[in-house]
C-alpha cells in the first residue's frame, strides 16, 4: 500500500524534485550501486539484514561507499580505519542524529539522549546520564536487584530442569533484563501481576515497532501525508499516549509520600530528584525525564538479552568452549549447598569467561549496525567528499569480520583474546559493538554489568543440550525481522540440584495413584490427620510413625520407579535373586544414589504435607479413570500429562 501510494505521488512531484536533484548532484562522492530518480537505492535495500546488505555492498564497492535514500544521501563505513576516523579524529563532524519521525516522537521531539541532535542541551543531558545514572558507583550499587533476579532465574530454570522441560531461553532473558531495568529504572517488578506484565510486554513490543518503523516522510518530506493515510502516524500516536500515560503513573508513584522503598534511589528518582533541586546547569522537565527514560527502557532491556543469547548460541555451536568455559567457573567457585549464584566480584577474575564474552560481542554484536550519525558541517573521508546532513552508517558487525584484521574470522574462537588487549569499551575500532566517542552507549557498564551475571550463572549452574534430535549444525544464526534477538530453546540438566528431578516426580506419581485410589486417599489423609490435628505443618520428625504413609510411598516406587531406564538396576531386577533387588528404585551398591536419604526425605516431608493441608478433587468432568499414567521421554520417568488438580484447604 505504501509502494503503491509513493508511484502514484511521484509524477506528481517530478518537477519539483528533478531541479534540486541535478543541483545536488557531486562526483566526488564514494562509489555505490545506481539507484533509479527519486526513489534512489530504497527499492535494493533489505530492511530484514541491513548489516549484511550492507556488507555484501562493501565487497564490491570498498569499505566507504554511497547510497541515496530518497532524498537522504547514505555514507556506509565498513573498516576499523574509517571507523575511528568517523568515530574519534572527526567525531565532532559526525556527531549528530538524524530526524526521524518514530525516533522523534516517542523521545519528545528528541530531548533524550540517543536521538538528541548534537547542541549544548545534549551535552548536559549526556553530563547528567555519565554522572549520575550510569557512574561505576550507581552500577555497583544496584548490583544486589541484578544479583536478586539472577537468582529468581535460576530458580525458575531449575523447576523447568526438575521436569526435563525445554527452555525457551530467548524469552526468559528478555524478561531477565526487563525485570532488571524495571526494578533499577523505576524501582517496580512488572512480573509479579500477570495483567501488569502483558500491558508492559505489549507496550515494550509496540514501541520497538513504531520506533524503527518506515516512515516515508523519513526520505521524502513532501510525502508524510502517505503516512496518515496508511494509519502508521496514528499507530505511532496512540503509542506515544500509552508510553506517556506509563510514565506519568510511575511519576505519580514517585512522587507520593508513602511510595514503596524500592522506588528510592531508582534512575526515575535520581531524575526527579536532581529537578527538584535544581542540581544542573539545565532545568529538567518532566518530558526531559520522560525521555531520558525511554532511553534506558527501549535500549536497555533488548541488547543484554539478544547477548545472552547469542553467547549460549556459539557456545552450544562449540562444545569444546562450552566445556572449557564452564570448567574455569566451577573451579574458580566453591560450591556451597545445592543452590547458590556467583555474585559480580567472583567473576572478575575468569580470564576464558571474559574472552567468550568478546568473541560473542565480536561475531553476533547486539547492534550490528550503530546508531547512524549525521555530518553537521563538509567533510573528507579517504579523499571523499561528505556533504553536510548525510547519514553514516558504521557497519560493527562487517568490520568485526574483516578478515584483514581478523583471523579466520567466522570461527568462534576465544582465545583470540586470552593474550589481547582488545576490548569492547570503544578504544579499539576492531571491536566496537557499543560505539565509540562522545556518541558511544553511556550505560555500557550497566548492561554488560547484568549480562556476565546472569551468563556466567547459566554456565555454571547447568549443563545444557539441544532439544532431542536436534544437532549443533541444526542451530540457525540468522536474526530476526524487527528484533536483535532470535528464538532459540534448550534441554537443561541441573547439575546443582540433581535430586530435584527425581523427587519432583515421585511426589506427582504418588498424587496421581492415590487420585485414582479414593479410599487409599481417604486412609492415608486420616492417619495424618489424627496424628496432628490442625497445629500446621509437618516436619520430619513427625513421619517417622507414618507406616502407611510410608507404605504408599513404597508403593508409588514400585509402579513408579523415578529411573526405570538404570541399566544396572534392570540387570539385577531381571537376575530374580532373592535378595532386596524387588524394590530398588534408587539403585544399588557403589553406584547406587548417594543422596538417597535427602530424596526420601524431600519425598516424605513433600507429600505428608500435601495430604494433611488440603483435600484433592478433579478438574470438573474428569473421572478418576480419565488420569493418564502414560510417561514422557526423559532420563528421569515423568508424566506425561500435567496433573493438575483443585485443592481444598483441610483448616
Amino acid at each position: 500500500m505504501i509502494l503503491f501510494l509513493f508511484f502514484v505521488a511521484c509524477p506528481i512531484i517530478l518537477i519539483f524534485l528533478l531541479p534540486k536533484a541535478k543541483k545536488s548532484s557531486t562526483n566526488n562522492l564514494p562509489p555505490g550501486p545506481i539507484g533509479l530518480p527519486f526513489i534512489g537505492n530504497l527499492h535494493q535495500f533489505d530492511s530484514l539484514a541491513p548489516h549484511i546488505y550492507f556488507w555484501k555492498l562493501s565487497k564490491k564497492y570498498g569499505k566507504i561507499f554511497s547510497l541515496k535514500f530518497g532524498s537522504t544521501p547514505i555514507i556506509v563505513i565498513s573498516s576499523a580505519k574509517l571507523a575511528k576516523e568517523v568515530l574519534k579524529t572527526q567525531d565532532f563532524a559526525f556527531c549528530s542524529r538524524a530526524s526521524h519521525l518514530g525516533q522523534q516522537k516517542l523521545s519528545y521531539n528528541g530531548r533524550d539522549i540517543v536521538f538528541q541532535r548534537y547542541n549544548d542541551y545534549w551535552r548536559e543531558m549526556r553530563k547528567i546520564s555519565v554522572l549520575h545514572l550510569f557512574s561505576h558507583k550507581k552500577v555497583k550499587l544496584f548490583s544486589p536487584i541484578r544479583e536478586d533476579e539472577v537468582s529468581r532465574m535460576i530458580k525458575k530454570i531449575s523447576q523447568q530442569a526438575s521436569f526435563s522441560q525445554i527452555t525457551n531461553l530467548s524469552n526468559l532473558m528478555i524478561s531477565l533484563s526487563t525485570t532488571i531495568i524495571c526494578r533499577v529504572a523505576f524501582g517496580i517488578s512488572v512480573d509479579k501481576e500477570a495483567r501488569e506484565k502483558r500491558r508492559f510486554d505489549e507496550l515494550l513490543e509496540e514501541s520497538a515497532i513504531v520506533l524503527t518503523g518506515f516512515y516515508v516522510s523519513d526520505f521524502f518530506p513532501y510525502l508524510g501525508w502517505i503516512d496518515k493515510f496508511t494509519g502508521l502516524t496514528n499507530r505511532l500516536e496512540k503509542n506515544f499516549k500509552n508510553l506517556d500515560e506509563f510514565y506519568e503513573e510511575l511519576i505519580e508513584k514517585h512522587v507520593d509520600p508513602n511510595r514503596p522503598k524500592s522506588m528510592e534511589g531508582d534512575i526515575l528518582d535520581l531524575l526527579l530528584q536532581l529537578k527538584k533541586d535544581k542540581l544542573t546547569p539545565i532545568d529538567l522537565t518532566l518530558e526531559d525525564i520522560k525521555a531520558i527514560v525511554m532511553d534506558v527502557l527501549l535500549a536497555g532491556s533488548d541488547t543484554s538479552a539478544a547477548a545472552i543469547v547469542w553467547t549460549m548460541t556459539a557456545l552450544m555451536k562449540n562444545p569444546k568452549a562450552m566445556k572449557k568455559v564452564q570448567e574455569e567457573i566451577r573451579k574458580s567457585v566453591e560450591k556451597k549447598g545445592d543452590i547458590r549464584i556467583l555474585n559480580e566480584d567472583e567473576i572478575q577474575n575468569l580470564p576464558y569467561f571474559k574472552a567468550v564474552i568478546k568473541e560473542s560481542f565480536r561475531l553476533y554484536p547486539p547492534v550490528p549496525l550503530l546508531v547512524p550519525r549525521e555530518s553537521m558541517e563538509k567533510s573528507t573521508l579517504e579523499g571523499y567528499e561528505i556533504q553536510p546532513r548525510t547519514i553514516v552508517h558504521v557497519n560493527a558487525w562487517a568490520i568485526a569480520r574483516d578478515p584483514e584484521i581478523w583471523e579466520n574470522p567466522e570461527e568462534f574462537i576465544p582465545e583470540r583474546f586470552l593474550n589481547s588487549d582488545i576490548d569492547f569499551k570503544g578504544q579499539d575500532f576492531e571491536l566496537i559493538p557499543f560505539g565509540s566517542g562522545r556518541r558511544g552507549c553511556p550505560g555500557i557498564a550497566l548492561g554488560v554489568a547484568s549480562m556476565e551475571l546472569a551468563l556466567s550463572n547459566l554456565l555454571y549452574a547447568f549443563d545444557w543440550e539441544l532439544p532431542c534430535g536436534m544437532k549443533k549444525e541444526d542451530i540457525d544464526t540468522n536474526t530476526l525481522e524487527n528484533s536483535i534477538y532470535w528464538q532459540i530453546q534448550f534441554i537443561i540438566k541441573n547439575v546443582l540440584v540433581a535430586g530435584s528431578d527425581t523427587s519432583a516426580a515421585v511426589v506427582v506419581w504418588a498424587m496421581t495413584a492415590l487420585m485414582k485410589k479414593p479410599k487409599v486417599m481417604k486412609k492415608v489423609q486420616e492417619e495424618i490427620r489424627k496424628s496432628f490435628g490442625t497445629k500446621g505443618i509437618v516436619n520430619e520428625d513427625d513421619i517417622h510413625n507414618m507406616s502407611y504413609l510410608k507404605a504408599v510411598i513404597k508403593e508409588t516406587f514400585r509402579l513408579y520407579p523415578p529411573d526405570p531406564r538404570n541399566k544396572r538396576i534392570n540387570e539385577k531386577i531381571h537376575s530374580r535373586r532373592k535378595e532386596d533387588y524387588e524394590l530398588i528404585p534408587f539403585g544399588a551398591g557403589r553406584r547406587g544414589c548417594p543422596r538417597i536419604t535427602i530424596g526420601i526425605t524431600a519425598i516424605e516431608l513433600a507429600l505428608s504435607n500435601l495430604l494433611y493441608a488440603f483435600d484433592w478433587e478433579l478438574r470438573y468432568g474428569l473421572k478418576k479413570e480419565d488420569i493418564g499414567t502414560n510417561v514422557r521421554h526423559g532420563i528421569i520417568m515423568h508424566k506425561k500429562t500435567d496433573l493438575c488438580l483443585i485443592s481444598k484447604k483441610y483448616f
